[in-house]
């Protein structure tokens, strides 16, 4: 014995034929559209000569080192063991320090004399080790010092600006 089904399968053909046509119709629409404002609203295109990238380099910080704050006059009188000038007090193999340049720093020359050329500038509070000295020559009681940090930092300086490490 055979059964009919409920509905007509003709009926059903024909139904799915409209909802997958009607679907294919409106999916098409709906790209067309797409597409349409797509070129409609799509940014304008960059022109051909401004292209190139363009590149900033910016250098990191040197290490040059930044200026003491001012200090009041009563308090920048420094305590030193030693008349300033004299070179008493400071003797080879000790560590001594920069002082008093007022931000200028003191210039170590390659002969201990002021005509001599000009080799590095040690800054205040820098540290150095003495080589050899005292010198007098100028006027000035000559030390050669070295950076015991960076040893291409040395040269003749004149013990004005010197002051035993430690001392304040």
């Amino acid at each position: 014995m055979v059964t009919e089904p409920r509905f007509p399968v003709t009926w059903l053909r024909s139904v799915g034929c409209v909802w997958i046509g009607a679907g294919l119709a409106v999916g098409a629409t709906a790209w067309v559209a797409l597409a349409v404002l797509g070129l409609i609203l799509r940014p304008s295109a960059v022109p051909a000569g401004n292209s190139t990238p363009i590149l900033t380099i910016i250098p990191a910080p040197s290490p040059t080192p930044s200026p003491t704050p001012a200090v009041p006059s009563d308090l920048a009188t420094p305590t030193v063991t030693a008349p300033a000038g004299s070179g008493e007090g400071i003797s080879v193999g000790e560590l001594v320090e920069v002082f008093g340049t007022s931000g200028d720093g003191l210039r170590l020359r390659s002969e201990p004399d002021l005509q001599s050329q000009i080799l590095v500038l040690g800054v205040d509070s820098e540290v150095f080790q003495v080589d050899d000295g005292p010198v007098e020559a100028d006027g000035y009681v000559w030390f050669y010092l070295v950076n015991p940090y960076d040893t291409a930092k040395r040269g003749w300086a004149v013990s004005t600006y010197l002051r035993p490490l430690g001392s304040s």
